[in-house]
């Protein structure tokens, strides 16, 4: 497992100048439960989600001497398997557009890191992030889930820089506003 960034830029360069299978299988052990998780949510399949995030690692070794040294890891790869996984929704659904596939993606009680909130509480407040727009839910999952930057969201979601802090913004401030929450 990968453990600082400058591993994980260390191995993304030795990918990209050598061509070393070590450094793609150490950016796809390091990277793959967060990928797994995040497209998994987004297609509402475990094997479509391991389908995109083959296909992007595919990618990566195919096309590895064209790749860019000076990028930012995590965000190429989040956005690559979503892209790969919006390729894999359109080929079963060829109907589907990106708000569909934004709106999958929904919070669960159990996943909320809350050590001291009831099941009831949890309850409340994923009714609450559920209730935000599929793109504020989308940059408050890649925020606090996979702790990417706003940057590195804006790369994922292939959006300006300026429309994720407005979106995460107008998100925070509807559940700092919500009554039901105050009380935790």
């Amino acid at each position: 497992m990968l453990k600082s960034s400058a591993n994980i830029k260390k191995h993304w360069e030795t990918l990209c100048q050598e061509g070393k299978p070590e450094a793609l299988q150490a950016l796809f052990d390091h990277f793959h439960d967060d990928l797994y998780a995040y497209t998994t949510r987004l297609l509402n399949s475990s094997s479509l989600a391991k389908d995109a995030i083959q296909n992007t690692f595919a990618d990566l070794w195919q096309y590895r001497n064209r790749l860019a040294q000076e990028t930012v890891v995590k965000a190429y790869l989040f956005r690559a398997t979503r892209n790969h996984a919006i390729k894999l929704l359109r080929k079963n659904r060829p109907t589907v557009n990106l708000e569909d596939i934004a709106q999958q993606l929904h919070f669960e009680p159990e996943e909320l890191y809350l050590e001291e909130a009831s099941l009831l509480q949890k309850q409340k407040i994923t009714a609450i992030l559920n209730t935000l727009s599929p793109r504020q839910r989308e940059i408050l999952y890649l925020k606090f889930y996979d702790n990417l930057d706003y940057q590195e969201i804006a790369q994922v979601l292939e959006i300006n820089y300026q429309s994720v802090v407005n979106h995460a913004h107008k998100a925070i401030q509807r559940l700092r506003n919500n009554k039901e929450l105050r009380f935790f």
